[in-house]
């Protein structure tokens, strides 16, 4: 499949990054710009079906509402030759799994540190709304200044939305990478199941194997022999077969995995502007603040001055 014609050759093809059934991407130079992006393609036979194209779409859309560090940013969507596509990031490394499968399993605090951003980036997107619904290692992307974002929201779930796009009783996924609610109703599962994702993901990462039923093993298991034992802890929590019984949210796996290894906390993203308050009412300016506290000061002083120059006058 060839990089269709976008903007009238906007973006010259400089190479093609993956390519499968549904879609492929490519890696392109933005002649306008004068950057490098990645450009993701629904193939021609996909296009035809409007479910899929949808799907498409919603991919688009989930990635474009985050506007997270730590997920691959999309920067347009639109139509070429009647095919879908998706302007967004390049990420020059290619994916976690293709990390694995070049050089085997991954040291345990690199691989930590890979997922704490992962999950950074799923807690911004089920903070508002957005289950993914389908992480694993070929959906973490690396960049040559060693960040890992999320990607591939295709099958994501918009909590907001209409959900017709997923028939009850339907599994959606990849098998290892998916707990017992979500294969049995993915229409269903919600964000316990990309909990659930993240520590199949964070046990693949470290020991390459991805057949089996994580949720089966227990902190003895033969296949955590090599983990330290608090890594392999938070693993098994995170894997639990019962939702209610794994971390309650990504921000807390995050911080349990920080804690293995004395990482940094995570650091400030708020995406409120500073000119407005949480209750959505314009906060005050910092500086103004800060002058009225100094004037407060001045009126208090002179009223004492004054009531003391009353009295001695008396």
């Amino acid at each position: 499949m060839a990089l269709p014609d976008i903007e009238n050759g906007r973006y010259e093809l400089r190479g093609t990054l993956g390519s499968g059934s549904m879609a492929s991407v490519y890696r392109t130079w933005d002649t306008e710009l004068e950057m490098e992006r990645a450009i993701k393609v629904l193939s021609p036979v996909m296009a035809r079906a409007p479910k899929v194209r949808e799907r498409f779409r919603n991919e688009a859309k989930a990635m474009a509402r985050l506007q997270n560090p730590n997920v691959v940013a999309v920067f347009q969507t639109g139509l070429a030759e009647d095919q879908p596509y998706i302007v967004m990031e390049l990420m020059d490394q290619g994916s976690a799994g293709d990390l694995l499968d070049k050089k085997g399993p991954i040291k345990a605090k690199k691989a930590v540190k890979i997922m704490v951003a992962i999950l950074d980036g799923l807690a911004a997107a089920h903070h508002i709304g957005i289950v993914h619904r389908d992480i694993k290692p070929e959906n973490v992307l690396l960049a040559s200044k060693g960040n890992a974002k999320l990607t591939d929201f295709g099958i994501a779930r918009l909590t907001d939305s209409d959900s017709s796009l997923t028939r009850t009783g339907m599994a959606m996924g990849t098998f290892f990478f998916m707990p017992p609610e979500q294969m049995e109703n993915a229409k269903e599962a919600g964000k316990p199941a990309d909990i659930y994702a993240c520590g199949a993901t964070l046990f693949t990462l470290l020991t390459g194997i991805r057949k089996g039923k994580l949720y089966d093993y227990g902190v003895d298991h033969e296949a955590f022999e090599a983990l330290p034992a608090r890594l392999a802890a938070v693993i098994v929590n995170a894997c639990q077969p019962e939702p209610e019984d794994r971390f309650e949210s990504a921000e807390e796996m995050a911080t349990a995995l920080r804690n293995v290894f004395q990482l940094p906390p995570k650091k400030s993203q708020s995406r409120i502007d500073d000119s407005t308050s949480v209750s959505g009412r314009p906060a005050p300016n910092r500086f103004a603040r800060v002058i009225a506290l100094l004037a407060a000061g001045a009126a208090g002083a002179f009223t004492a001055w004054a009531a003391w120059t009353l009295f001695l006058g008396t």
